[in-house]
């Protein structure tokens, strides 16, 4: 199980990001909407968490995307009902905080092109620490904990 220190490796991660989105070639562009999505999702789960604990969260929509339960796209996973509880939250899915969404949206292009090491060991789910963890757990180990948040792996089964 990984604990991840947010001060120990978040300068280090987000030279890395800052560094890597000097350069946005054409390929990039064609998944503009992808990334779109992914970074809303970082954006309205994970901004006050670390860089390691956006990271995180994107990680779990790209394998989300790349498991055979869930939608083959990010925006598919992303707006898949019940997800994510700020899908379906009655707010504005609007970024207002544009210094948050700007990280938010390469932390997105850096985990969407598989730029990042994996810090939550293949998870496909997680939720926040401070409430009570939710019935589906029961099915899940625990793969890592990463700021507020502790993420689960599954099997594919629910018995």
């Amino acid at each position: 199980m990984n604990f991840l220190s947010s001060a120990a490796i978040g300068a280090l991660i987000f030279g890395a990001i800052t560094t890597t989105f000097s350069h946005v070639n054409a390929h990039q562009q064609e998944h503009q909407e992808e990334i779109a999505c992914l970074a809303l999702n970082i954006y309205h789960e994970a901004r006050g968490e670390s860089i390691a604990g956006q990271i995180a969260v994107a990680e779990v929509t790209i394998n989300r995307m790349n498991h055979t339960y869930f939608p083959d796209t990010v925006c598919g996973v992303v707006w898949e009902p019940n997800q994510f509880s700020w899908t379906h939250d009655g707010i504005s899915d609007q970024a207002y905080e544009t210094e948050a969404y700007t990280i938010a949206l390469n932390i997105a292009e850096t985990v969407y092109y598989g730029q990042e090491d994996e810090f939550t060991g293949g998870a496909l789910f997680y939720h926040a620490d401070y409430i009570t963890a939710p019935n589906w757990t029961e099915y899940m180990e625990v793969s890592s904990v990463i700021g507020k948040h502790i993420f689960y792996t599954w099997n594919g089964s629910w018995n």
